[in-house]
């Protein structure tokens, strides 16, 4: 309730267009520029972090950073995620990154996750989240609360 009084009093228009059918059009007008702007922002707030990520997950940054590079100048979605090599190891899910592993490229597992044969979701812990020199390399299957939030990119 303490959201939609904060909104009442920063921006009491709102409270003349809500719950009036005659202004639901406005209201709904209203919210989509709004959500607009949102999202306009994250999106700026985000970009400029695309060029520092090579440095935040690398185990070592002062010995070596990610390869291949992540540049900011590219708009390209192509290597992110799990689509790059070193950034797919560290999002897989701790319980599969055995099998992540077999394949340097991840292939394999990038094929079932994408498919949705295996669901990556909040449920399944990201191997970063664990300690290791690769991410998630120390992760116990047995006890997974051992090591939770003890990754190198939590430190």
């Amino acid at each position: 309730m303490r959201t939609f009084e904060y909104v009442m009093e920063h921006a009491p228009y709102l409270g003349t267009l809500i719950g009036r059918r005659k202004k639901c059009e406005e209201l709904t007008q209203l919210i989509g520029e709004m959500q607009n702007m949102i999202n306009h922002t994250r999106s700026e707030d985000a970009s400029h972090l695309k060029s520092r990520i090579g440095s935040y997950a690398a185990p070592n940054p002062e010995k070596e950073l990610v390869c291949p590079p992540i540049t900011d100048n590219s708009k390209s979605h192509a290597q992110m995620g799990f689509n790059h090599i070193q950034l797919g190891k560290m999002l897989c899910p701790a319980k599969y990154l055995v099998d992540y592993m077999k394949d340097p490229l991840g292939y394999v597992m990038k094929s079932k996750f994408n498919s949705g044969s295996i669901k990556v979701t909040a449920a399944l812990w990201p191997a970063y989240l664990y300690p290791g020199d690769i991410a998630g390399e120390d992760f116990d299957p047995e006890d997974i609360l051992e090591g939770l939030f003890c990754g190198y990119l939590l430190e």
